[in-house]
């Protein structure tokens, strides 16, 4: 193992086994190797490869803004790395602190519907397509009027759609501001939509994986 340059934040090469005796830290991205086997569906042999997997996990967070919500747009080029390769990646969608009146029940505890499998595509002129489970989470709540919860469609195609909702909570390829939407430009957002769940302190909670 050669550390580059010794001391802390620096660049760590191991050719072999890397066994770590206490607590390791990494600030930055750690990939991990994907086995891939590529058959003929003919009685061929597979050929095999690799792919890098991030270990990674981006969390999004929306807080309640009444009603006339903004979304909470995603880091994209976060999305892109953790979902756009061969397998995708894993999202939960949920809440927490949704009704005070509980106490430190609602607060100390994560609601979510999930894990679900997401893939994004590559851009093309303008738009790219997106795929995933198609689920309705939660119960008593409607879809915002003007979109949809979809198993696949296209962002930036004019058209807002939802990926998953899970109670007031959304993850959409639409852009919302003052609770109105749109779909011109490319990106993802969590939106808090502040319908059953009214608390001030209700916050959605979205949770990506590679």
């Amino acid at each position: 193992m050669t550390i580059a340059g010794g001391g802390a934040n620096k660049t760590v090469t191991t050719a072999g086994a890397l066994v770590v005796g206490g607590n390791l830290t990494v600030t930055g991205n750690w990939n991990s190797s994907a086995i891939l086997d590529k058959g003929d569906s003919n009685g061929g042999t597979n050929q095999r490869s690799t792919y890098p997997v991030s270990i990674n996990r981006y969390v999004v967070e929306a807080p309640d803004n009444g009603s006339s919500p903004d979304t909470v747009p995603l880091d994209d080029a976060l999305l892109v790395s953790l979902c756009q390769d061969e397998d995708g990646c894993t999202f939960t969608l949920g809440m927490r602190n949704w009704d005070p009146s509980r106490g430190n029940h609602s607060k100390s505890i994560l609601a979510t519907v999930g894990p679900a499998r997401f893939s994004l595509s590559p851009v093309d002129q303008g738009k790219r397509w997106w795929s995933s489970r198609n689920w309705a989470g939660g119960s008593g709540v409607s879809n915002p009027a003007d979109s949809s919860v979809a198993t696949d469609a296209q962002d930036g195609d004019s058209g807002v759609q939802h990926v998953a909702r899970a109670w007031d909570c959304y993850f959409t390829d639409g852009s919302y501001v003052n609770a109105l939407a749109s779909d011109t430009t490319l990106g993802f957002g969590l939106l808090n939509w502040h319908a059953s769940y009214t608390s001030t302190d209700m916050t959605c909670v979205l949770i990506i994986e590679d």
